[in-house]
């Protein structure tokens, strides 16, 4: 699972996310689903343009979690079984019918209407 840690980043860069989407030209609600794992991909332009904008590096803002570690990092239950989807509501994205994340966990292999965010024109 691939965790989207752009939250942190802008907290610790005291960039708010206004100010992110207008120096990146992207709508502030496309920054709030990229904070909030409502994506299912981003465009490595955008990337680029969020990490120009931050100073940072990729790394800094995806951090991979293998599936065997997720319940203890993200304090749910095993997360192949019922009980954790119902625990995790709204914490991992597997597909486009979730409804994303509070804490900007993205799962890669999914995709739908809203999984590519990008710059507008790119």
């Amino acid at each position: 699972m691939i965790v989207m840690r752009l939250d942190r980043m802008l907290a610790d860069r005291k960039v708010s996310s206004k100010e992110l989407a207008e120096r990146i030209g992207i709508s502030p609600v496309n920054i709030s689903r990229i904070k909030t794992g409502k994506i299912n991909a981003i465009r490595f332009s955008t990337l680029e343009a969020i990490c120009e904008v931050l100073r940072c590096q990729p790394g800094d803002l995806l951090e991979f979690i293998p599936d065997a570690e997720v319940a203890s990092v993200l304090g749910i239950a095993a997360p192949h079984t019922e009980a954790a989807r119902v625990q995790a509501t709204g914490l991992v994205v597997e597909g486009p019918e979730a409804e994303g994340t509070a804490t900007g966990v993205v799962h890669g292999d999914a995709a739908g209407p809203s999984a590519d965010i990008g710059l507008a024109g790119a």
